[in-house]
């Protein structure tokens, strides 16, 4: 499961990005919270592992008690109406930026970098490997094992994904898939990627 907790003054919009998670399967809301102050003891008490924040509303200086997590600093995506607070999402080192108001298919397009994202603790420890990612499959993102998966071919713009039991058609070029499970497999052959069993 992927824990979360929104931050927003906006009660409509806190409410709005609840339904919107509420559909995706595999995330979890701990807490919606309508300023820092009160995220901050649910965050520093409970494993977040994906903040969103409304920076206009909750100021982006306020965030840096997340560097003081015991545990590893929860990935971010800052929403805002007003889209001059993009520049802001950088400086707390947001993966990405929703314009309100929010649809489910931006949210969808967030959560795919951010799920994709490599971690902190995989970047500081080279041994560790990711053996997991996720898809969009009708509106859902789907977590792959990446053990499970046979073969992967190209289709154009598109990359056909089986795994063991399953089909995926993905949008995404074979080097985009390619990219996200490179230590789990090895060359290409004839637009087909194989694993390495």
């Amino acid at each position: 499961m992927i824990w979360c907790v929104i931050i927003d003054k906006d009660a409509a919009s806190r409410k709005h990005l609840e339904s919107i998670l509420g559909d995706i399967t595999h995330l979890a809301l701990i807490k919606s919270c309508k300023n820092i102050t009160e995220a901050a003891a649910i965050i520093k008490s409970n494993k977040t592992d994906i903040l969103f924040v409304d920076i206009a509303g909750s100021g982006k200086d306020s965030l840096n008690f997340l560097d003081t997590l015991e545990y590893e600093r929860p990935r971010i995506i800052v929403t805002a109406a007003d889209t001059e607070a993009a520049k802001d999402a950088f400086d707390v080192d947001a993966l990405d930026f929703v314009p309100k108001p929010i649809t489910s298919l931006r949210m969808l397009k967030a959560l795919w970098k951010v799920l994709n994202a490599p971690s902190q603790a995989i970047r500081n420890k080279e041994s560790e490997v990711t053996r997991e990612f996720f898809v969009k499959q009708n509106s859902l993102l789907e977590k792959i094992d990446v053990n499970t998966i046979c073969r992967i071919e190209a289709l154009a713009d598109y990359v056909s994904l089986f795994t063991d039991g399953k089909r995926y058609i993905i949008h995404s070029t074979l080097k985009g898939i390619h990219s996200n499970i490179l230590c789990a497999w090895t060359g290409f052959q004839k637009s087909t990627v194989k694993t390495w069993r």
